[in-house]
């Protein structure tokens, strides 16, 4: 069980499953000098070799019942496929796999789209996710000299804000299945220890800041949905491309089984 779980499963080309917030116990992946309270937006959660090793994971050590993988009663999947991000630079070569992956699955059936007045404003969702990710990792940590902590009332706007964010996540699930999207803007790179508020990325040959990525993983974290990393092509440089698959709160089973058919859709004739 890890607590990174989507990226490092995209940038090895493995299956990586984050759940919906508090379905596994955090036990032992508490900050240190704290008692055990749960930490907003931190899930663990399994890394594995195939889907049916992320169920038997989630199985094993989930704390509540998770709903049945879920199909559209016609038997086909109902897709919202998003290929970028407002803020956030996405490889060609992702791109161009989740078009793909786009075209197979509307040729075996199911309904994809590329667009949805449903989705939420994705920009300022992120201002929301950055905002409580960074307040939530930097606690127990001592600040800067200058620096004044988050009042309270900054902290309960920004769990509103949340909640409004989920709520039209879940009207969006009413309509779809599952939303397929980059994990990450693109594949895995060489180590580099700079800070993130400094750190520079080249995508496609764009100079970049590496911190915009964050903006993927938070598609799904900041409303707390369940999202699963799977391997759907490898790029030029015969790298893994790793995109996630997004479904509604405890539908945890529908996107490791929507992922799986991603899976075998991307594969079937290579």
């Amino acid at each position: 069980m890890r607590r990174s779980i989507r990226v490092p499963a995209a940038f090895n080309g493995i299956w990586g499953h984050k759940p919906t917030w508090g379905v596994l116990p955090a036990d032992g992946h508490y900050f240190p000098g704290t008692d055990s309270a749960r930490t907003a937006l931190s899930v663990i959660g399994p890394l594995a070799r195939d889907p049916a090793d992320l169920e038997v994971a989630l199985g094993v050590v989930a704390d509540h019942p998770l709903a049945p993988a879920h199909q559209h009663v016609s038997g086909t999947w109902r897709v919202l496929l998003l290929t970028g991000h407002p803020l956030a630079r996405v490889q060609g070569a992702i791109v161009t796999a989740l078009e793909e992956l786009g075209e197979r699955m509307a040729a075996a059936g199911a309904l994809v789209d590329r667009t949805s007045p449903l989705l939420p404003d994705l920009a300022h969702q992120h201002a929301g996710y950055w905002q409580m990710l960074n307040i939530a990792m930097s606690r127990r940590m001592p600040l800067p000299d200058g620096a004044t902590p988050p009042a309270l009332e900054d902290w309960l706007h920004l769990h509103d804000e949340q909640a409004r964010n989920q709520r039209a996540w879940r009207r969006l699930f009413e309509q779809y299945d599952v939303v397929i999207a980059p994990t990450v803007g693109m594949t895995a790179f060489a180590h580099d220890d700079t800070p993130l508020a400094t750190r520079r990325l080249d995508v496609d040959g764009e100079d970049t800041q590496f911190f915009h990525q964050f903006a993927f993983p938070g598609i799904a974290t900041f409303p707390m949905l369940p999202a699963t990393s799977v391997r759907i092509g490898t790029d030029r440089d015969g790298l893994p491309i790793g995109v996630q698959v997004i479904a509604d709160l405890f539908a945890d089973r529908t996107a490791i089984a929507a992922a799986r058919t991603a899976h075998e859709l991307s594969w079937s004739d290579r």
